[in-house]
């Protein structure tokens, strides 16, 4: 695997997983229950005036998918499913990976 960070990267906006194709793999790759086990806990937005009112509200359901978890999270569960077996060649802007472009 190539990675071009020069070490793992945390943090990142949610992936969203959802529907039988998602998880179906998930579950092949044994990845399922520790996603499930790190994903996020979002309860929905809710939207509110200068005086704190709410004003609207959006559940979970309509924002995520069946299982939602940060990116960070995601990038962890698939290099500790795969470190043992895999090699990383790490890269940075000065000394890129096999294979890869500069900068690209």
């Amino acid at each position: 695997m190539v990675e071009r960070a020069p070490a793992l990267r945390e943090g990142g906006q949610a992936v969203d997983f959802r529907g039988r194709a998602h998880l179906g793999v998930l579950e092949r790759m044994g990845l399922l229950e520790e996603i499930r086990r790190r994903r996020t806990r979002i309860d929905g937005i809710t939207f509110v005036d200068a005086a704190g009112k709410p004003r609207a509200h959006m559940p979970a359901a309509f924002m995520s998918g069946e299982i939602e978890i940060f990116r960070g999270d995601l990038s962890r569960v698939l290099y500790e499913a795969t470190r043992d077996d895999v090699e990383t060649a790490r890269a940075s802007p000065s000394r890129p990976a096999p294979g890869c472009a500069a900068g690209g």
